[in-house]
């Protein structure tokens, strides 16, 4: 069963490396104008709480989606994604939008989530991270100085930040119990309040650019503890829904080549919604995606030629469709498909 799941994992994360560059794709036709229904669809679709990119990028979206598909969209912002989940089994919810460790989770039933194998992925969003953060003022510059601080990592309601912090810190020779003290956080904020207020050395968590933006600003300052590219690859196989990655030029907080762990925040459905409405969402969602990158500046990488990346969930039929009409589906892509399928059972 372990050497079946590492097998999984290593197909999924080699198609992911080369979803363009593999595989041959069929030429992109010219698709023909989409059909407007006479009549309203009205869907639901859940995200993150009002004033997070994902509530914002939820309701640009929803906008789209009214003005060119004649679907009206009720966003519903929630402080987490796994009630939608379990509402969206009952068709209650259509759309979430959700983070990687949720949609792991709930594809797999890890973090003692709730399990819901047939959660599908339509199209990536945008980028977050997983890093560790101190001050400036710590003398804290790699992660074997973490060994005896204090260390905010700890998120009850997000159990796969604790797992993937005691998961990093064992590559590193550390145990998160006996080598660290690490304390609990209510929130994000939270966890940046703790921080700044000097109640912890360094936080383990989601390096938010306007949370580090004011992190910098303080007294303290603010350091992303770079991660090696090895342990990252390491951890993956355990957690393979986190990619090494470089914070981007001008990221706060990080210092030259600074890499750590990248996910994907994105859209879902479940694979019984109807393959109709997934396709009119993601056809319309991309044809008209430069209306919706404006509204926050963390959808910069917010493209039709990033559809996959940072993979997570199978995808689901009326967004593989989609694909496939513009010539993005590749023989790479239906490997990875196979191998996020397989995650599910």
């Amino acid at each position: 069963m372990r050497k079946t799941a590492v097998s999984v994992i290593c197909v999924v994360c080699a198609a992911a490396l080369f979803l363009i560059s593999c595989g041959r794709a069929a030429p992109a036709p010219t698709l023909g104008p989409m059909t407007t229904p006479a009549t309203t669809r009205t869907v639901s679709m859940s995200t993150w709480p009002a004033g997070t990119t994902s509530y914002v990028a939820g309701l640009a979206i929803g906008t789209v989606l009214s003005k060119y598909a004649n679907i009206k969209v009720a966003v519903e912002p929630n402080a987490s994604p796994l009630p939608s989940y379990a509402r969206m089994q009952k068709g209650e919810v259509e759309l979430v939008v959700s983070s990687a460790p949720f949609m792991y989770g709930t594809l797999t039933g890890a973090f003692d989530t709730p399990k819901y194998a047939k959660v599908r992925d339509l199209f990536f969003i945008y980028p977050s991270n997983y890093s560790f953060i101190t001050r400036m003022d710590t003398g804290i510059k790699k992660v074997e100085d973490l060994k005896g601080k204090k260390v905010a990592a700890i998120y009850p309601a997000g159990p796969a930040t604790g797992a993937l912090a005691r998961a990093i810190l064992k590559q590193y020779g550390m145990d998160l119990d006996r080598d660290i003290v690490a304390t609990r956080y209510t929130s994000v904020v939270d966890m940046y309040e703790n921080l700044k207020e000097r109640r912890v050395d360094a936080a383990f968590g989601t390096g938010i650019r306007t949370s580090l933006d004011e992190q910098e600003r303080s007294p303290g300052g603010a350091y992303v503890i770079p991660m090696a590219r090895d342990k990252i690859l390491a951890t993956q196989k355990e957690f393979p829904y986190v990619f090494p990655d470089n914070h981007p030029e001008g990221f706060p907080g990080a210092k030259g080549d600074s890499l750590s762990f990248y996910f994907g925040l994105g859209m879902n459905s479940g694979a019984d919604v109807s393959e109709d409405l997934v396709y009119a969402v993601t056809r319309t969602v991309m044809e008209h995606i430069d209306e919706i990158r404006p509204a926050h500046a963390e959808l910069a990488n917010f493209t039709l030629a990033n559809f996959a990346k940072y993979p997570t969930l199978p995808f689901h039929d009326g967004a593989i469709k989609y694909y496939k009409e513009k010539g993005l589906w590749t023989t790479a892509m239906e490997t990875m498909q196979k191998g996020l399928l397989e995650r599910s059972k």
